[in-house]
């Protein structure tokens, strides 16, 4: 091909570049319908597709015939009307890029020269790589955009999940302290004793630096209990120290409004003689709690802090061991119950462990069932789902009643306990007279505003004539209320865990998916669309190479130096696309791909692959990585000098091991590849192990579940 006069293989990359330059499809389009008119000195030209006009020129805004474009670029005609000139010829090139679009020329002057007609197939094929690369480049954006919103929903999710953790943990903590108290005071040691155990539960579970219990005497207050944290600046008051109460913002503001208080840095220091104790051991706030006893106000728990404020639910959980002090004070008729408050705290502390350490939902609810009939000593426990068709599914039962089965299904009408607590949303305590009075109890599963389902209890006695007292049925199902709605919330809490983490593990997935898909097109773009160009574009340079004249002498050996760059450009081409998705895995499968790994390996590697036939995309594309990040490594990092890689699918598993005879000494939380290594394999189910000892080489085994769990 013989370039016009004016114009060189320079001018050309010139134009490829100033097309690529725009920022969308349609402006490079419009850019390169504009210099291909001024290069060709021609009043029209146009991009067009089977229906429509992408870009055009010479013609006033508004008044493009897309019509006659298409009938000329389709070949139904062969002129096209010049605006101001007529009907003349018109020349028509293929694109490789939009799909079936045409470019479409037409001028006043004379037919397009055959040099002419060979720069507009150059310009052409130039125009369709600048769009296809801009193309790629735009679903590289939507990707990337799509990632980061991808992963600013993770993040929202695990912020969610973290939160419910620390709330369990808290929770579980909280109830391990309760139950260590109530136990103690169950035993009935002496009352020093328990008071001193009570502080010290306190002051550890709150952070707190002092802990003081002080009984009211009159118009004073004495020191009965006290715990000082290791870091105390000063001693707790000793025992039986007296504290007026008159102008005293801690246990006088409770003994004058029988309520809770707290006293921040700013005021604490001018609170009276038990405030300036506390700023004289270093402490800057302060919270006081009562202690009530059969009715009446006994005494009062200060708690001390080092930071400004107190925590914001102090008071709060102070009171409930207020209430464990108030029960020791209260001595032998409180005993019995005392038993009953441990047991309980013991019950909610084992679901709540549960829940913590995240056993699945069916765990809980089997769990929680059996609870219930512990707890409230009822023959019958058990968790029930609301279905949107105003039934209820059983999901959990325990007990002797021969309630229906864990699957059962049953209507929700009637004015049962279940459907009470579905119509209501709230607790509800049911009585069922006949030969044996049957009383059931019910608190709704709450996950936010959505009514989810309901844990029951169940008990019957002979009939309610045999009853000592039947106000006692009626309080009994009052306290039930409570106990099994505090289950019921970490049910709730159970789910909404399981729920966001499924979600997690699911988004992740996902953009693991489609990070691999992507992948995947814009190898298949890059080789079948960009790379072919190339191709094609260095062979039509070499052609006009070989058909360039020798004067001036520079125009060879510029348009050699064009080629060979052209030749290195698609080199490191083929590289990225290689690196982008492994074709020869999509091809030639796993074993077929690892052999390609395993040769072109830095370090020598032995491959052993016991597997029949393909495995599923979600399998063997970690696989892939596992191996091929390893192999990174051991070059990298391990200065191995030799990898041993086994790869082997037996009862429905496959297992990919990859050990190397290097340093050791691999770590997973100092930022390298491990980490997305890891992340991909546990999106895809599966669950990977590495172990690095200093010295003992570093070992990768990844196993993946054939069969969806």
């Amino acid at each position: 091909m013989t370039l016009p006069s004016g114009w060189s293989a320079q001018k050309l990359a010139e134009f490829l570049a100033a097309v690529s330059s725009y920022a969308t499809e349609y402006s490079a389009a419009d850019g390169a319908v504009e210099r291909v008119a001024e290069s060709l000195d021609a009043e029209v030209v146009a991009v067009v597709t089977p229906g429509a006009a992408v870009a055009a020129i010479g013609y006033p805004e508004g008044a493009v015939p897309v019509a006659e474009l298409v009938a000329v670029a389709r070949g139904h005609r062969r002129e096209l009307t010049v605006p101001g000139a007529g009907s003349r010829p018109a020349a028509v090139v293929e694109l490789e890029h939009p799909p079936g679009a045409r470019m479409v020329v037409a001028r006043s002057g004379p037919p397009l020269s055959p040099d002419e007609t060979g720069l507009l197939h150059a310009m052409a094929r130039v125009t369709s790589m600048a769009l296809r690369m801009i193309r790629s480049l735009d679903d590289e954006r939507a990707l990337r955009r799509e990632s980061q919103r991808k992963s600013a929903e993770n993040a929202r999710l695990l912020e969610t999940l973290t939160e419910h953790q620390v709330r369990l943990e808290r929770l579980a903590a909280e109830q391990a302290a309760l139950r260590r108290v109530a136990t103690l005071v169950a035993r009935q040691p002496g009352a020093g004793h328990v008071l001193g155990s009570v502080m010290e539960e306190v002051g550890q579970l709150l952070g707190a630096g002092l802990t003081q219990m002080l009984r009211y005497e009159g118009a004073a207050a004495a020191v009965v209990a006290g715990w000082a944290g290791p870091q105390l600046r000063g001693p707790v008051m000793p025992l039986a120290t007296r504290v007026a109460l008159e102008g005293d913002a801690l246990a006088g503001f409770v003994f004058r409004e029988h309520r809770a208080t707290r006293v921040n840095s700013g005021s604490l220091g001018t609170g009276g003689a038990l405030a300036e104790h506390l700023v004289a051991c270093g402490l800057r706030s302060a919270t006081a709690a009562p202690i009530d006893v059969e009715g009446g106000l006994w005494g009062v728990i200060v708690a001390g802090w080092p930071a400004r404020t107190p925590p914001l639910d102090a008071e709060t959980r102070i009171a409930e061991f207020a209430q464990l002090v108030a029960t020791s004070i209260a001595n032998a008729h409180a005993r019995s119950e005392v038993v009953r408050l441990a047991d309980e705290q013991a019950a909610l502390r084992r679901v709540a462990t549960l829940v913590a350490e995240g056993e699945p939902p069916a765990a809980i609810f089997a769990s929680v069932a059996e609870e219930i009939t512990r707890i409230t000593h009822v023959e019958n426990g058990y968790v029930v789902r609301f279905e949107p068709d105003d039934t209820l599914t059983v999901v959990a039962t325990r007990g002797e009643l021969g309630y229906p089965h864990v699957g059962a299904t049953r209507p929700l009408d009637g004015d049962g306990v279940a459907a009470r607590v579905y119509r209501t949303g709230r607790p509800a305590h049911v009585l069922v007279p006949g030969e044996t009075l049957v009383s059931s109890v019910g608190a709704p599963i709450l996950l936010g505003d959505r009514l989810w389902g309901a844990a029951i209890g169940t008990s019957a006695t002979r009939s309610a004539a045999d009853l000592d007292d039947a106000d006692a049925v009626h309080e009994a199902g009052r306290v039930a209320e409570k106990r099994i709605a505090e289950l019921a919330d970490l049910v709730a809490i159970a789910i909404s865990n399981a729920d966001a983490h499924a979600q997690l593990t699911t988004s992740r997935a996902r953009v693991v998916a489609a990070a691999d898909d992507a992948r995947r097109r814009l190898e298949r773009n890059l080789h079948d669309g960009i790379q072919q160009g190339l191709v094609s574009l260095a062979l039509a340079l070499r052609e006009a190479e070989s058909m360039a004249p020798t004067d001036p002498p520079e125009l060879p050996v510029a348009l050699s130096r064009i080629v060979d760059g052209l030749g290195e450009v698609l080199d490191e081409l083929r590289e990225i696309s290689r690196g982008l998705h492994p074709a020869n895995l999509a091809e030639g499968g796993l074993e077929f791909a690892l052999r390609s790994l395993a040769r072109r390996s830095a370090v020598p590697a032995t491959l052993d692959v016991r597997v029949t036939g393909r495995l599923p995309d979600r399998v063997e594309v970690p696989a892939y990585y596992v191996v091929s990040e390893a192999l990174t490594n051991a070059a990298k990092h391990a200065q191995a000098s030799q990898v041993d890689i086994d790869v082997a699918a037996t009862d429905g598993v496959v297992r990919v091991s990859v050990r190397d005879d290097g340093v050791g000494g691999a770590d997973t939380g100092k930022g390298s590849g491990l980490i997305g290594l890891v992340d991909r394999v546990e999106a895809a189910g599966g669950e990977i192990t590495i172990t690095s000892p200093p010295g003992g080489g570093t070992a990768l085994l990844a196993t993946f579940r054939l069969a969806d769990r």
